[in-house]
């Protein structure tokens, strides 16, 4: 008899990925074919181990050590850094726009203005798939229903971020994108060039899910040959048959045939998968490359991704981080800080944020760093007074008048007090490659400036003494190096600077084959509101190594480098841990006596 019910039916999907276009509807610009683009990536984000490790691990490499003032803590700014608004911390907003940021390539900030329309009164960070775009780049539209299809009567408008033309107490979004040649109001993730992998690591991920689910019996079939029974018959066979196998939930993965062939045995066949679990292992080795150059990985390890091949040492982790760093994260670090900065001039004037970069760590638990303020192994007893810590500085460091300072920087990184071969580097190659001089200097012109270089504060007459030449000479000398650009004369204040032109000049033939040493000098304003301890620190006028620092800090029992002078009272009443000095990284050499 003809077998009267069909063993299976193939039926194959037409599963296209999710395609990124921008159309023009009547008030807003799609984002994506369906409106849903970043809903998608989300997904992705969701469904993929590896994408997932690695874009959150991005994220957190960004924020870093959060964000912190690189000068004064001003009142209006530390109020707004601890709440910008009731529900979260100027931190936890830098968290979720680095996340955005590397997940969709920008976020949105909503700036509610104060009443009087002057300052920015409170920040809110706004969920990326929740905005669209106007076709002019001038409003937004929010809503988290637009998958659902929502008319635009029920979304909630919004005017772009604009100081020029805002009233009190109004909302506004500021969107900041990264620029992607063809794209005109939305931007896209810098690992598009990977989405088809990330898609397939997500299919490598399901195959083998239900592989597991079909207890690994995919294609079994066993043919009953002994007639063909009712429909009712047929499903209680297979009922019995499914509820004795194995697998995780009894799943499906065996099919029954019934032919009508009396008095003979079931046939249990097997059909052969071809492989097809070898294959995806190989596809999956594949795809995994793919991703990990999509985001620009090169050592995958930094994210917890474990390679085979690529179980470097700890160091390698170390310094494959610290490379990662320094060639993507700190691009994207730029940009979060460019945004906050600018918005920063409606928060607090003069002001400026920072994000303080994180630990190198190797993932493994032991989180030992390269970070002096934090390495230093401060004594847990408790804190020196201020005589005794006086007394430190006088015991270590230099007096400044020994030494001719070339250049120096304020210290805002932890990482700065690490980078003195770098620093001396950077100045000797802009040193080698500097503007030659082509000029003449005469026997009494050098003689002028060598005085100048130990006295900038002489008198001609004072110069003229010295140098054993007349007052004419001295004043004559004078004129030709200020014309030259060799010194600069300033009257006003008394006194003669010597020019990065003028010190190549004079420098005992040429400055770089001298000994040139980096050494920090204690910093900032003198004036009245100076606290004693810092007012001595300063009047010492001396340069110290970092390791001069480093015995300060551990014998006072607090970071000398991060706290300086320690707990400082602000005028309006605030507390920081941090006095209003700051230490200056310097480069020298030491005078000729």
């Amino acid at each position: 008899m003809e077998n009267k019910y069909p063993l299976f039916k193939l039926e194959f999907t037409d599963d296209k990925l999710p395609k990124f276009i921008e159309v023009n509807s009547r008030d807003y610009v799609t984002n994506g074919e369906e409106n849903n683009y970043p809903n998608h990536l989300i997904d992705l984000l969701n469904r993929s181990g590896k994408h997932n490790a690695i874009v959150t691990g991005v994220a957190t490499m960004i924020v870093g050590g959060g964000f912190k003032s690189d000068g004064v803590m001003t009142p209006d700014l530390l109020r707004f850094m601890e709440n910008p608004n009731d529900f979260e911390s100027l931190n936890d907003i830098l968290a979720k726009c680095a996340l955005d940021l590397k997940l969709f390539g920008g976020f949105y900030l909503e700036n509610v203005w104060s009443r009087d329309g002057l300052k920015i009164a409170s920040m809110y960070h706004v969920p990326f798939q929740e905005v669209r775009v106007n076709k002019t780049d001038t409003a937004f539209l929010r809503s988290d229903k637009w998958s659902l299809g929502m008319n635009t009567g029920s979304l909630k408008p919004f005017n772009k971020f604009n100081p020029s033309n805002h009233v009190g107490g109004e909302a506004q979004i500021f969107f900041y994108k990264e620029y992607r040649p063809g794209l005109k109001h939305y931007p896209l993730p810098d690992y598009i060039g990977g989405i088809q992998h990330i898609y397939t690591d997500t299919e490598i991920a399901n195959y083998h899910y239900n592989n597991i689910k079909n207890a690994f019996s995919n294609g079994t079939i066993i043919t009953f040959t002994n007639g063909v029974p009712t429909q009712d018959e047929q499903r209680l066979i297979q009922r019995k048959l499914e509820l004795n196998k194995a697998g995780t939930d009894n799943a499906g993965g065996i099919t029954v045939n019934f032919v009508d062939k009396a008095d003979q045995a079931p046939i249990i066949s097997r059909m052969q998968p071809d492989e097809n679990d070898k294959q995806y292992l190989q596809l999956e080795t594949a795809t995994a490359d793919n991703i990990f150059i999509s985001h620009r990985i090169t050592n995958p390890s930094i994210f917890g991704v474990k390679v085979a091949g690529q179980l470097g040492s700890r160091q390698d982790l170390i310094d494959s981080k610290e490379v990662f760093y320094v060639d993507y994260i700190k691009i994207k670090v730029a940009e979060i800080e460019r945004t906050f900065n600018y918005l920063l001039k409606w928060i607090s004037q003069g002001s400026k944020l920072i994000i303080e970069k994180g630990n190198s760590t190797d993932n493994s638990g032991d989180t030992k760093v390269a970070d002096t303020t934090t390495a230093i192994p401060v004594k847990q007893s408790a804190q020196l007074n201020e005589s005794d810590i006086l007394l430190l500085f006088d015991e270590c460091g230099e007096p400044a008048s020994n030494y001719r300072i070339i250049k120096q920087k304020r210290l805002r990184f932890n990482s700065d007090i690490e980078e003195e071969d770098k620093f001396k580097d950077e100045w000797f190659a802009d040193f080698e490659f500097a503007e030659a001089l082509n000029i003449d200097i005469s026997v009494i012109q050098s003689k002028v400036l060598s005085v100048i270089k130990e006295n900038p504060q002489l008198t001609t007459a004072d110069i003229a003494t010295i140098a054993n030449i007349s007052p004419q000479e001295a004043n004559d000398a004078l004129q030709y190096l200020s014309d030259e650009g060799v010194i600069n004369i300033d009257s006003k204040a008394g006194q003669i600077k010597i020019t990065d032109r003028g010190l190549k000049t004079i420098d005992e033939g040429n400055i770089i084959s001298t000994e040139i040493f980096v050494k920090y000098k204690y910093d900032g304003p003198e004036d009245s509101k100076n606290r004693p301890f810092c007012h001595q620190v300063l009047q010492k006028n001396k340069l110290f190594t970092k390791d001069d620092i480093d015995m300060v800090s551990q014998k006072a029992g607090y970071n000398v480098w991060t706290q300086r002078g320690g707990w400082y009272h602000n005028p309006d009443g605030v507390n920081t841990p941090y006095c209003r000095h700051w230490w200056s990284q310097v480069l020298v050499k030491k005078k000729v006596r």
